[in-house]
C-alpha cells in the first residue's frame, strides 16, 4: 500500500482487502496490547465484517431470487 498513488489508494477504501491489509500493516508494528492501539484494528474488524454481512446478504437475495425463476 505504501507504493501505490493516492488515488488508488481512495478507491481501495470501497474494497474490504484494504482493511484487511491495513490491519496486518498495523499488527506487524504492534508493540503493547490496550484498547489505545487496538482501537483502530477493531474499527479495521468491524468494517470487514459489514462488508461479509452485506455480501451474505446480497447473495441470500440473489439465490432467492433465483429459486424463483427456476
Amino acid at each position: 500500500m505504501e507504493w501505490l498513488p493516492d488515488s488508488v489508494l481512495k478507491i481501495a477504501h470501497a474494497l474490504p482487502t484494504y482493511y484487511y491489509i491495513s490491519t496486518n500493516e498495523a499488527l506487524k508494528t504492534l508493540e503493547e496490547f490496550n484498547f489505545e492501539t487496538l482501537k483502530p484494528l477493531i474499527t479495521n474488524m468491524v468494517i470487514m465484517l459489514g462488508f461479509a454481512t452485506v455480501f451474505i446478504v446480497l447473495s441470500n437475495i440473489v439465490s432467492r431470487r433465483k429459486r424463483k425463476i427456476g
